[in-house]
């Protein structure tokens, strides 16, 4: 595609000449693209009257069945059911204090405020005043509280704040309406017989617009007021442009009298007319008061009312049809709608070289041409009953395009019988031939009569340039090609461009090359270095690029899947992007061509043809203010004036919140947060946050809503409370204080009455092991076991065995010395209790020879001279072993002790064996006989008390060995306890 800066000077083609004759064709104004809402939306009836919007931003609708406000996502309802004095609303009026106000059929009057309808409390008053109602041709309240009514066929009536009533009136007038201007101007009119003109009064001032004394009486209806103050008035066959600096007024030929004026500006106003049907503006020219009438628009509906919103947009209320909303009148809509299309669908759309655009149908071909779109001559419209499906151009050649039949013209010579059976997507003619792109580039010859075809690039191209230097480049699937002198083709070789589908091919006066890179997004060449892509964040939207133009200014359009983009520099020369989307009157459509002429932007989409005026759009310029509608927990509802106090109880919150910005329908982008602790925004475009169960303190919430071109408003700000639990109180919480100082003083107490009571209780622990030690240390030596050990001496002595007694004795004597070394340790080292207990077992072996064996079975790891145990507690078991195990068996026996260390923490198990008869069989001979082993009883208390002192547990264990075995006989002694290492401890 090549570039063309658009001019509007005289073209000299065949084709312009013709379409600037105005008896080729008739010619179709252009609707702005709007959105029709109906009952289907949610509107309460098709049939409205009047439309306006509070200081809220809220849309009212008045209708026969009902008040409908329009939030910009939903309309809510109202009835009589809910407030309203009669069904059929037929004004609205929105009053200093936000109040909207509703006079219905019947002359009733009611209003809204906070939320809730309520009656006008004068009612009465008027109908007093008009029993059977009165036709209210328009009302206001002022500033005092005043509600002014004009009354058909009676004049001005005025109901102050406390009920008084006055009307105003003349005899020789037939007041048929009023109007109110800014500083309260009440003018009331019709035409008066007697001063022959229209009378009425201004600022308390009686005035008379004359007519000439030829002229019969006229009839007059709804007026306007211009911002200035100036007056548009219409009769039954003229409109007057009333300037009270200068009289006579402009006057406008009216035939068909307005239903409704609206003043756009001090020079323009917008009317609707009942025969005529749409809406058409009127543009005054004081200087030379004169008034002409510029377009006209909706033909095919009756309007009702008008009004505009704050952000610009226009809404228009029909008779028939329901609600009508365009953001902004900079965008028309060529459609099927259009009457002179007569409902076929735009099948495609071409520039010629001067610009001027062309639309086709699926019969017809349209030419553009002053916001309106002409028939083409009957020369452009192809003989064939086949549909056209696109029309290219290029120079003199016009390409149509049908299914199976494809037709070429030449705009200089007309229609060539010649058929293409290429579907094309773009070409170029050249000296060298006419070169097409489709499944492959074709090159044809310059013969009109017989065109022959040559294959240049085999695979599918969908662009063709011929740039200034004369080159002439293909976008492929494959990427950018350019075909030398002998037209043989060269893939250009870099990253981006190769292996990329080129969808179109723009070239910029200076040379440079912009690009739409089909699953890329937007590329720039300036055919020196290497390709760069957009440097811009919402090139990730941009990959499915289908058409891109540069306007004469140097912004670039380009058109994807998702609507339009708008990619300029900025003040550092860099091209950022931005998305003109509905909020901008462009729906968010399949753009598949665009054309830039004439300052505008022609975008070919499945709706038709959307023409942009981006000089005339004046969308996002404002914030959207963000408004809190209620907070609920559960079923019930807070307020949300002032701070909320909400109980715990109910601290799971859901807020509902709206920003009105009628012109992105409901697609609104919020923000959120909640202030001092958490300073992160949280994103959404839901209108609700649910908050579950919050803790207890103060909040305020914030929110913000962005606009459509990108900009964030102040958020707006919600303070709420969650009053905490009764047990986070201050009360509460000190009396939990007291408490816990109460039991914690009781615990601290009884702790120390625990401790000295533990402490007594070792006390006398201790001097009960001292006692018990005494006695220990009394019985170490059983009395028999030295009665004994003295007669063995004696018989050795009386049988003159010298050497056995002197052994006897010395090892006797021995033992005796090593327990007096030790009777004053509590601990000794189990080195020590071994050598006690050996001596002992080698005196018991003297005595009874061959029928007592011992044996040591020590743990290697055992480092005996280190661990401390308490003293004397083997000897007892290993003597009541001999005693009452092995010498009741009348065979040898065999004593076996045994220590080892176990559990890895510090305890130490010992072990006494025997193989005697076992503790069950020397119990049951022992049974009646009172004496019973102090020694054994003594070291039970002992390792009780150890046990005791240490903190830790001891085991002590007796097993018969005969219960598991009856084959074997013999007792098992076991003691684990906890031991000490390095030097005597005390217990």
């Amino acid at each position: 595609m090549k570039f063309f800066i658009p001019y509007h000077g005289l073209d000299v083609s065949w084709l312009s000449l013709l379409m600037f004759l105005p008896f080729l064709s008739l010619s179709q104004a252009i609707n702005p693209y709007a959105k029709n809402y109906t009952v289907s939306d949610g509107l309460p009836s098709m049939e409205c009257y009047r439309v306006i919007q509070d200081h809220s931003g809220y849309i009212w609708i008045a209708t026969d069945r009902g008040v409908a406000r329009f939030d910009g996502y939903g309309f809510a309802n109202f009835t009589t059911g809910d407030g309203l004095t009669d069904n059929v609303i037929i004004h609205l009026f929105c009053d200093y204090k936000n109040r909207v106000w509703m006079a219905g059929l019947n002359g009733t009057v009611c209003y809204a405020e906070n939320g809730k309808i309520l009656p006008y409390q004068f009612n009465r008053a008027l109908k007093r005043i008009f029993p059977e109602g009165g036709l209210t041709t328009g009302f206001f309240c002022d500033e005092d509280d005043n509600l002014v009514f004009g009354i058909s066929r009676m004049g001005i009536l005025v109901i102050d704040a406390n009920g008084n009533t006055s009307i105003k009136s003349d005899p020789l007038a037939d007041y048929r309406s009023f109007l109110q201007t800014k500083s309260n101007i009440v003018f009331g009119y019709n035409y008066n017989s007697v001063t022959k003109g229209i009378k009425g009064t201004v600022n308390g001032k009686e005035i008379v617009i004359p007519y000439p004394d030829s002229r019969k009486k006229q009839n007059s209806y709804r007026g306007a007021v211009l911002p200035s103050g100036s007056i548009v008035m219409p009769s039954s066959a003229e409109l007057l442009f009333i300037d009270f600096t200068h009289l006579p007024p402009a006057r406008f030929p009216c035939s068909d009298p307005p239903i409704f004026i609206y003043p756009e500006s001090d020079s323009s106003v917008l009317i609707s007319q009942f025969t005529t049907g749409g809406i058409s503006r009127l543009n005054w020219n004081r200087t030379k008061n004169t008034v002409s009438q510029t377009l006209q628009y909706f033909t095919d509906v009756t309007v009702s009312s008008i009004c505009t919103d704050s952000a610009g947009g226009f809404w228009f209320t029909t008779l028939n049809n329901g609600l009508y909303y365009t953001p902004s009148f900079s965008t028309q809509l060529l459609s099927r709608s259009n009457a002179l299309l007569s409902s076929k669908n735009i099948t495609g759309m071409a520039q010629q070289e001067n610009g001027v655009p062309l639309f086709s149908t699926e019969k017809e071909i349209f030419v553009y041409r002053n916001d309106s779109v002409f028939l083409a001559p009957g020369q452009f419209q192809f003989k064939s009953e086949k549909p056209i499906l696109n029309i290219l151009i290029s120079g003199n050649l016009l390409y149509v395009i049908r299914s199976r039949e494809n037709s070429l013209l030449d705009l200089k010579k007309g229609y060539l019988p010649n058929k293409i059976d290429y579907h094309m997507n773009d070409f170029i003619t050249d000296t060298s031939g006419i070169f097409i792109t489709a499944s492959a580039c074709f090159q044809f010859n310059n013969s009109m009569q017989a065109i022959d075809n040559k294959k240049i690039l085999p695979q599918r191209c969908d662009a063709i340039l011929k740039s200034a230097d004369g080159k002439i480049w293909i976008g492929s699937v494959d990427g950018l090609v350019f075909l030398d002198k002998n037209l043989s083709p060269h893939f250009i070789d870099d990253s981006l461009l190769k292996g990329t589908r080129i969808k179109e091919i723009i070239e910029l006066p200076n040379g440079n090359f912009i690009i739409a890179g089909f699953g890329k997004g937007m590329l720039f060449w300036d055919r020196k270095n290497a390709a760069t892509l957009l440097d811009d964040p919402l090139n990730a939207e941009l990959p499915l690029i289908n058409t891109i133009a540069v306007d004469a200014s140097g912004i670039i359009w380009a058109g994807t899947n998702k609507g339009l983009y708008r990619i300029s520099k900025n003040e550092t020369g860099k091209y950022e992007a931005a998305k003109i989307g509905s909020s901008d009157g462009i729906p968010l459509s399949d753009v598949r061509k665009i054309c830039v002429y004439d300052g505008k932007v022609f975008l070919l989409c499945h709706e038709g043809v959307l023409i942009y005026d981006p000089r005339k759009d004046k969308s996002g310029s404002k914030p959207i203010a963000v408004y809190f509608e209620s907070i609920k927990s559960g079923n019930e509802i807070f307020s949300s004036a002032g701070i909320l106090n909400i109980p715990y109880d109910k601290r799971s919150l859901s807020i509902q919140y709206k920003g009105i910005d009628y012109s992105q329908f409901g697609k609104i982008n919020y923000r959120y947060r909640f202030t001092g602790s958490d300073t992160s925004w949280k994103y959404t475009t839901n209108t609700q946050i649910d908050f579950p169960k919050l803790l207890s303190g103060g909040y305020t919430l914030q929110v913000a809503a962005k606009n459509s071109a990108g900009l964030w408003s102040n958020p707006s700000e919600f303070s709420f409370e969650i009053i905490p639990p009764f047990y986070a109180r201050w009360w509460f919480i000190v009396l939990c204080a007291l408490a816990i100082v109460s039991i914690t003083s009781w615990l601290i107490m009884r702790r120390n009455k625990l401790y000295l009571k533990k402490t007594q209780q070792q006390f006398i622990a201790q001097q009960r092991m001292n006692e018990m030690e005494n006695q220990a240390k009394q019985a170490m030596m059983n009395p028999h076991f030295v009665f004994n050990a003295l007669n063995s001496i004696q018989q050795y002595i009386n049988t003159n065995d010298r050497i056995s007694a002197n052994k006897y004795l010395t090892k006797f004597s021995r033992l005796i010395r090593l327990n007096l070394d030790l009777v004053n340790k509590n601990l000794i080292t189990l080195e020590e209790e071994f050598e006690k207990l050996k001596l002992y077992l080698e005196i018991e072996q003297l005595r009874f020879g061959e029928k007592l064996k011992y044996e040591f079975v020590i743990s290697t790891e055992l480092e005996t001279d280190i661990i401390f145990i308490p003293s004397m507690i083997l000897q007892p078991f290993v003597e009541n072993a001999i005693w009452h195990g092995i010498m009741l068996t009348g065979k040898a026996g065999m004593i076996i002790v045994k220590a080892e260390m176990i559990d890895n923490d510090n305890l130490l198990r010992l072990e006494v064996i025997d193989n005697g008869i076992g503790i069950n069989q020397s119990r049951k001979l022992s049974a009646g006989k009172k004496r019973k082993s102090l020694g054994i009883q003594l070291t039970i208390d002992r390792l009780r008390l150890y046990a005791q002192s240490s903190g830790r547990e001891i085991k002590f264990e007796t097993t018969d060995l005969g219960e598991n075995d009856p084959m074997e006989s013999g007792t098992v002694v076991t003691i684990e306890l906890p031991v000490s290492f390095g030097k005597e401890k005390k217990f």
